[in-house]
């Protein structure tokens, strides 16, 4: 358990999970937070060990996402 400091200046409650991802055929170990504090929709965070890996383009509009392995 740990706390971290969000967007709004609250601090909320986070529960780290080392876990294995596979995202296309990218195989890796993550950290991953979790918390039922966050209010938007998916309660998950993980940008320290998966956006430094994996770039993500989002395209909203046509409803896309687009990944590419980094590196």
């Amino acid at each position: 358990m740990s706390e971290v400091l969000v967007g709004n200046g609250q601090t909320i409650t986070i529960y780290l999970h080392r876990v294995g991802l596979r995202i296309g055929h990218a195989h890796f170990a993550a950290t991953i937070g979790f918390s039922d504090e966050l209010g938007i929709g998916f309660n998950i965070l993980g940008r320290a060990t998966v956006f430094d890996r994996i770039l993500f383009c989002f395209h909203d509009a046509e409803r896309v996402l687009l990944a590419r392995r980094l590196g």
